[in-house]
């Protein structure tokens, strides 16, 4: 195994460190350099995007593993700000992530927070996000050359961003049997997500979905998953009266079998209590923890579905739970 490179006593000029920390010290994560610059290594021979194909079409000579350079209009920084502004003699490098414009379904379903790959960028527009997936080092005398703009304007923003770069690196890795089992879930939300319709009002309600499996994910045992949908607080609010009764409309309503989109009309109607639009939130739940595939996956032994208001969700749960994004899952 490789070791870290080799020392041979060569420092940068103390002159060059100094312009260059002094032009980053106004630099932090989440800020857009442009002009953008990625790098990534293919293989030419088997081309998996577009800019390997057309490296291998340039260029037949050679390897067939080829570092591949890749103009971008402009990238976001990645590395944590603590890390932009510290020395550059010290720490020359920092990371940077490829600007991109999203549109339909992904736009929805990033914009919502439900697609890891994506860290939004409002600063530039509400489709502007960092493509994760594709991260570059990049020297900090190189980011010092560049245009600098505010990606994040807003302590809020700037916040978000580092959360959205956290939960990509650290996000859990469910089994994959899990993964395909969950697929038409997963489908479902980002097929309704950003549509002007009672169901999809109701997904882009949700602030994000927690997973518990028992006994364990990755038991030799049928496993049984327990989902939360975690809804904000306006469609949700936390229960003042635990015991107050559902209404007798509400209660006929939610006792016989029920489509999701049929739930979430039910909830748009006029009138409804607390504890009535809680009830059919539970109801919603479960006809969206129905579309999980138990059947075609035997060590998924059940799927339970409840719902809580992102005022009343405790922290011990969100400790104790995992997150389920949609980058998670698989395809089918």
């Amino acid at each position: 195994m490789a070791g870290p490179p080799a020392d041979d006593g060569w420092q940068p000029s103390d002159d060059d460190t100094a312009r260059v920390d002094a032009q980053l010290d106004r630099w932090r994560q989440g800020d857009v350099a442009r002009p953008g610059v990625n790098v990534h290594i293919g293989n030419v021979a088997v081309p998996l995007v577009v800019e390997d194909r057309d490296a291998l079409e340039e260029n037949r000579a050679g390897g067939a593993l080829r570092a591949i350079l890749s103009e971008v209009d402009a990238v976001a920084i990645v590395s944590q700000t603590c890390d932009v502004v510290r020395s550059s003699a010290k720490r020359p490098f920092v990371k940077v992530s490829p600007v991109v414009t999203l549109s339909g379904e992904v736009l929805a379903n990033a914009s919502a927070g439900r697609v890891p790959r994506y860290a939004g960028l409002p600063g530039l527009g509400d489709d502007v996000f960092a493509d994760l997936e594709r991260c570059t080092t990049i020297t900090k005398s190189t980011l010092a050359g560049m245009d600098h703009e505010r990606g994040c304007p807003d302590d809020n923003s700037i916040a978000e961003f580092g959360q959205a770069v956290g939960r990509h690196h650290g996000r859990f890795a469910f089994p994959n049997f899990v993964e395909r089992a969950l697929v038409p879930l997963s489908s479902q939300m980002a097929k309704r997500a950003r549509k002007n319709t009672p169901e999809g009002r109701c997904v882009d309600a949700l602030i994000e979905v927690r997973a518990v499996a028992a006994p364990e994910w990755d038991s030799d045992e049928p496993i049984t998953i327990d989902l939360t949908f975690i809804v904000d607080e306006g469609h949700l609010p936390a229960a003042d009266d635990p015991d107050e009764d559902v209404s007798d409309a509400v209660a006929a309503f939610i006792a016989v079998p029920r489509k999701a989109e049929d739930v979430a009309a039910e909830l748009e109607k006029p009138g409804l209590t607390d504890a009535d639009r809680s009830a059919l939130w539970v109801k919603l739940a479960q006809a969206w923890t129905e579309l999980v595939k138990v059947d075609e996956y035997p060590r998924v032994g059940a799927v339970n579905g409840d719902v809580e208001s992102e005022a009343s969700y405790p922290l011990l749960k969100v400790k104790s739970s995992v997150r389920l994004d949609l980058d998670h899952l698989s395809d089918g």
